[in-house]
């Protein structure tokens, strides 16, 4: 498994967090957040 680091706009991250939590575990693991981005996760839940 490779590791990446990116930088999202706040104007797609919704979107990109909503894209990475269709893939398994197994498939994409989210290592780090900002707290922006766990607050948008936590809100769509």
């Amino acid at each position: 498994m490779k590791t990446m680091t990116l930088k999202i706009d706040d104007s797609v991250s919704e979107k990109f967090i909503w894209l990475l939590e269709h893939f398994s575990l197994s498939e994409v693991k989210i290592l780090e957040q900002s707290e922006k981005a766990i607050q948008l996760s936590n809100n769509r839940k």
